[in-house]
């Protein structure tokens, strides 16, 4: 599998409210995952729990980019 590179928009979060953006990410095998992001731009790496794929994003302003290997 290549990388993938998508764009997303985030809406601000309201004044007051300590919530954190979240990025709704759908698997090749179809389960779908709501993921917190970091505070900070970086890396974010989790694993699908259906299918055992390791996901890893890397977080950049306005844009995510994803590689996705098969676990084990």
């Amino acid at each position: 599998m290549g990388t993938q590179i998508i764009q997303e928009v985030f809406e601000p979060v309201p004044v007051g409210i300590n919530v954190r953006p979240t990025l709704d990410h759908k698997c090749e095998c179809g389960r779908r995952d709501a993921i917190v992001l970091p505070t900070a731009m970086g890396q974010l790496v989790w694993s699908c729990a259906q299918c055992q794929r390791v996901i890893k994003a890397e977080i950049t302003p306005g844009s995510v980019s994803f590689s996705v290997q098969r676990k084990g």
